[in-house]
C-alpha cells in the first residue's frame, strides 16, 4: 500500500510539474511565487528554521531557500522530502487542496 501511495504521490507531482512546464513565463513565475508563499507560511506555522527544515527534509539549506524564495520550482524528491518534513500532503503543499491562499 505504501509503495502504491508514493507512486500516485509521485506521479501526482510529476504532473504538476509537466504542466508547469507548459505554462507561459509568467504563469510558471506566479506558481512558483504561490508555492514558495505557501512554504514559507507552513515553515513559520511550525517554527522551523529554513536550516532546521533542511536537516529535517535532507536537503541542503541553500535548496530550501531557492525553493522559498521561488527561485526555482523543485523536482518531485524534493517537493516529496519537503512535503513530508512540514507533515503536510503534497496537496496541500502544491496547493491542490481548498484551503485559500493567504
Amino acid at each position: 500500500m505504501v509503495r502504491v501511495g508514493r507512486r500516485l504521490a509521485e506521479d501526482t507531482i510529476e504532473r504538476r510539474l509537466a504542466e508547469w512546464k507548459q505554462k507561459s513565463g509568467d504563469e510558471r513565475d506566479l506558481e512558483k511565487e504561490q508555492i514558495a508563499r505557501r512554504m514559507k507560511r507552513l515553515r513559520e506555522e511550525r517554527g522551523l528554521s529554513q536550516i532546521k527544515l533542511s536537516a529535517i527534509a535532507d536537503l541542503t539549506p541553500a535548496t530550501v531557500n531557492r525553493v522559498e524564495k521561488g527561485v526555482v520550482l523543485a523536482d518531485a524528491i524534493t517537493i516529496r522530502k519537503l512535503a513530508r518534513a512540514l507533515d503536510v500532503s503534497l496537496a496541500e503543499l502544491l496547493g491542490e487542496d481548498s484551503q485559500p491562499e493567504s
